[in-house]
């Protein structure tokens, strides 16, 4: 009985190991998307995030700065299309 109960607490620890990485990989590379300006890869790759952890509190952090950033570019690209 108590094997069991330690195969199943690896077996969980291993799964949310994997999970974390995947979280930093995808939150990594949404940095990289925010820092060369495609919000909208940034915003793609933290949604991802949030729909493994809806916890992840950089995730919605950096989320909000980026909507609000692309909301900017999208205005100023509406404002320039008429210039």
């Amino acid at each position: 009985m108590i094997l069991a109960v330690s195969a199943k607490i690896s077996l969980g620890d291993s799964g949310r190991k994997k999970e974390r990485e995947k979280i930093n990989q995808l939150y990594i590379e949404g940095l990289k998307e925010y820092k060369a300006r495609n919000y909208a890869g940034a915003i793609e790759l933290w949604e991802a995030i949030l729909e493994i952890d809806p916890r992840f509190d950089p995730a919605i952090d950096a989320l909000s700065a980026a909507n609000k950033r692309k909301q900017m570019q999208d205005a100023l690209d509406e404002i320039l299309r008429f210039e």
